[in-house]
């Protein structure tokens, strides 16, 4: 497994590493202009590293008018340092580590006298590069906010990620992103989780009811216990193959709707549910539905929620807190607890627990995916665990030396990247 190399992207107007304003002296004219420094492939020792810089004036466009050059420089022994040409504001060359280090690239002017910045830290690992977007990426419009709940993606690449502060959604692979707020509809600008059907209607989980879109994003509509649902904290929601919607409330149970969302069937402990105050719900390639509480255990589902089977520490769970569920092709149910992560080969008859000694990262467990491959990827409370046994051995990596926020919650696989949602960002891989 490799490391992660992490593109600190913070919240300004220029979204840049590094910022300097300077009265150029070596472009055809005097302007005010920011110089920016971006790294933007791998962060692998021994291969070429991209290092584009970019020149923007005051309104934060790209300044198509300069030509210049500058002194890529750097405190380490690396490959590829000097003069940089900028043509029409944007210039580039490619850089080389032969060794795990940081390094510092800086820029100065072409006599390579006078500092044009503050230095920008790069770490350079063997193995494998995350890419750690807490904001934004790189010069394109801004993923919504820091905290990321859920990640989705669609067969056609679309992206959709929710945050504290609205859903973000990119349609060219993550190179720009829109944002929806309360403005476009939404019920409430916290989005806690995504679902689409199979007709493209996109569902959303807010702290104040469910937001709807039938136009892929652009607009919603929202409903709320004006509406029927049973509570307006929406925790997660899910839709299955039949387009059936389950949602599930932080106080008042499951909520059904099998037309879109124009009605809702609601059910509750009386019903056979472990608890109505529920935290996960998802499905397997069972087809039952899986919906998990703080409290009571687990339920499920195998006909559209007429009704329900329930575990909980009497078979094993090591917590009746379940914060998410998920099922192999060999039937294999496994289970994230607070209090390690739980494995039923018998289909819930009995479960055995894993935990740190394991080498989870954490006992904590908020999500579990089963990858195209089956290896198992685990969010924790302490960093992305994996198995590739099934969960018999877990290998853990965590922020210290990886990755922005130890809190993964969500883990998403799409053609062969991992994308990590954290308290800080969203992480991605394309090597296990």
């Amino acid at each position: 497994m490799g490391y992660f190399v992490i593109f600190f992207l913070f919240l300004s107007a220029c979204k840049s590493d590094v910022e300097v304003f300077l009265d150029d002296r070596s472009s055809t004219q005097t302007t005010l202009n920011k110089f920016f420094i971006e790294t933007v492939s791998s962060n692998k020792s021994g291969e070429d590293i991209l290092v584009t810089i970019k020149v923007k004036n005051e309104n934060g466009e790209v300044d198509t008018n300069y030509s210049g050059e500058v002194t890529l420089t750097s405190n380490a022994s690396i490959t590829g340092l000097g003069t940089v040409n900028i043509v029409n504001g944007v210039g580039t060359t490619y850089i080389k580590s032969l060794g795990s280090q940081n390094i510092q690239l800086s820029l100065k002017d072409i006599a390579s006298v006078d500092n044009l910045g503050d230095s920008k830290d790069i770490d350079i690992y063997p193995g494998t590069d995350y890419i750690s977007a807490p904001i934004s990426f790189y010069d394109y419009d801004e993923i919504a906010g820091f905290e990321i709940f859920d990640i989705l993606i669609t067969d056609d690449g679309t992206i959709y990620i929710a945050t504290e502060t609205g859903l973000s959604i990119s349609k060219d692979g993550g190179e720009t992103f829109k944002t929806r707020t309360t403005t476009d509809g939404l019920s409430r600008i916290e989005v806690r989780g995504i679902a689409i059907d199979s007709v493209g209607v996109i569902y959303l989980a807010t702290n104040s009811g469910v937001s709807i879109s039938t136009d892929g994003g652009v607009s919603f509509t929202s409903k709320t216990t004006n509406n029927g649902l049973p509570a307006e904290g929406i925790k997660d929601i899910y839709v299955d193959d039949n387009n059936y919607v389950y949602i599930v409330t932080s106080t008042g149970g499951l909520a059904i709707s099998k037309d879109k969302g124009q009605s809702f069937i609601n059910k509750t402990t009386a019903d056979g549910l472990a608890s109505n105050l529920l935290y996960f719900v998802s499905s397997g390639p069972s087809g039952k539905i899986y919906i998990g509480g703080t409290m009571g255990g687990m339920s499920a589902t195998s006909d559209g929620g007429d009704t329900f089977t329930t575990y909980s520490t009497s078979n094993g769970l090591p917590s009746d807190s379940v914060y998410t569920i998920a099922e192999n092709n060999s039937g294999h149910i496994f289970v994230g607890t607070n209090s390690g992560l739980a494995i039923s080969t018998d289909g819930g008859a009995s479960f055995s627990t894993k935990t740190t000694v394991d080498g989870l990262g954490n006992n904590t467990i908020w999500d579990i995916k089963v990858g195209a491959d089956g290896t198992l990827l685990v969010g924790t409370a302490s960093g992305f665990s994996y198995s590739t046994d099934n969960g018999n051995t877990f290998t853990n990596i965590s922020s210290t030396i990886n990755f922005e926020d130890d809190e993964v919650l969500k883990v998403f696989e799409f053609e062969g990247k991992i994308f990590l949602a954290t308290y800080d960002g969203v992480s991605i891989t394309s090597d296990l």
